[in-house]
């Protein structure tokens, strides 16, 4: 597979190939996976395992959600 260096484009091509990405992604011919999701108080965690060597899948950073006290 050859990588789209994105750097080396205008705009516009830029656009068009992140369209085309998505459009791959929601046909399910382009997948991903995450390893983990992370909270924003671990992203000291998140790092070191985004640079560890192996890693298997996306490292998520997720805002987390204020419970509601009623």
């Amino acid at each position: 597979m050859k990588a789209i260096r994105f750097d080396r484009y205008g705009e516009p091509v830029k656009v068009l190939r992140v369209q085309e990405i998505v459009t791959l992604m929601r046909e399910g011919m382009l997948v991903t996976s995450a390893a983990r999701p992370f909270s924003l108080d671990e992203i000291g965690t998140a790092v070191t395992q985004a640079e560890a060597t192996g890693r298997q899948g996306k490292i998520l950073l997720v805002p987390q959600t204020q419970e509601v006290e009623t």
